[in-house]
Parts: structure tokens; sequence; C-alpha cells
């Protein structure tokens, strides 16, 4: 008689954790505060935002890297690296990340700031060309047109170039 009812306690028990694993996986497929696919932010009026920012010693040697690439010269008014500020929501952490392009530019190298992505452009002639294009991304085999263009560098140079991360912290970009 005692050995059937360990059978059914450890039964019981073993089906307590197996409900338990199940519910936590349903849990997980359930929708989440983030959206499913890319979307630009709601709450933004500009989504799509540049800034001029101060070189980093990295970006200095990928200028470098570059012109050496192109065969070109020094030339100090195409020594400028800016940002651009994509204000988008991303889907939920662990989905496969979206591809951007501009136009039909794929962009190759991205990062993330609190409100959405960042592409670092080291070339004033590399953004002047993706002046007034559609910012599209795919994902999940979808291509998605975000109904944003990229406007055009601003005019103005600030008088104190913002490093980096004061640029993406920043919610307007200097002018």
């Amino acid at each position: 008689m005692i050995m059937p009812l360990k059978k059914f306690v450890v039964f019981l028990l073993l089906a307590a954790v197996g409900s338990s694993i199940h519910s936590l996986a349903l849990a997980a497929d359930q929708p989440s505060a983030r959206p499913s696919k890319p979307a630009l932010k709601a709450n933004k009026t500009n989504a799509i935002e540049i800034a001029q920012i101060d070189p980093s010693p990295g970006d200095v040697k990928r200028i470098e890297q570059k012109r050496k690439k192109a065969g070109a010269t020094a030339n100090g008014a195409e020594d400028q690296v800016h940002v651009v500020k994509i204000y988008v929501d991303l889907p939920t952490p662990g989905a496969a990340a979206p591809v951007f392009y501009i136009g039909d530019e794929k962009i190759e190298e991205y990062g993330s700031f609190n409100e959405g992505i960042f592409v670092k452009v080291y070339s004033v002639k590399q953004l002047q060309s993706w002046q007034g294009k559609p910012l599209r991304v795919q994902h999940r085999g979808e291509m998605i047109d975000l109904k944003a263009n990229v406007p055009a560098k601003p005019d103005r140079t600030p008088a104190r170039l913002p490093k980096l991360d004061e640029a993406l912290t920043n919610s307007a970009s200097p002018n």
C-alpha cells in the first residue's frame, strides 16, 4: 500500500512541475509592452534627428581608414562625424534583429540608445546622399516602410560639439 502512494505523490509532483513550466512558456508567448515589429515612436515629432558630434579617437581612425581605402587625401570639411538618431520602438528582446535600410542601402552597423537606434556617419557626402530617402526595416522576412525620410544635416555647427553619449541623451539635436 505504501509503494503505490509514493508513486502517486511523485506523479503529482512531476505533474505540478510540468504544469508550471508550461505556464511559464505560455506567458513568454503573450504580448508585451514592446511591439512585435519595429515602429516609429508615436510621441516624436521628428522621427529622425541628425547631430554633428565630437569625433572619438576611434572615429578619427575610422575616417583615416576610409580615406586610405578610397585613396583620398585629407579634407577638413569632410572629416566630420554625425550621428543619425532614429526614434523607433524595437521588437521584444531575443527576437531576430531587424535590418534597417535608408533608401536601398542596407545599414551594416548601428547601435541602440534608450529611444531607438543610431548610426554614425563618417562622410558628409554619405549623409547628403541619404537626404530625403525613406527609412525601411526588414523584420522576420517582411519589409516595413517606417514612413519617415532622412532630413538634411543641420546647417549650423554648434559652438561645442557634443560627445556621442551627450548627443544620444539630449532629446533634440544641438544646432
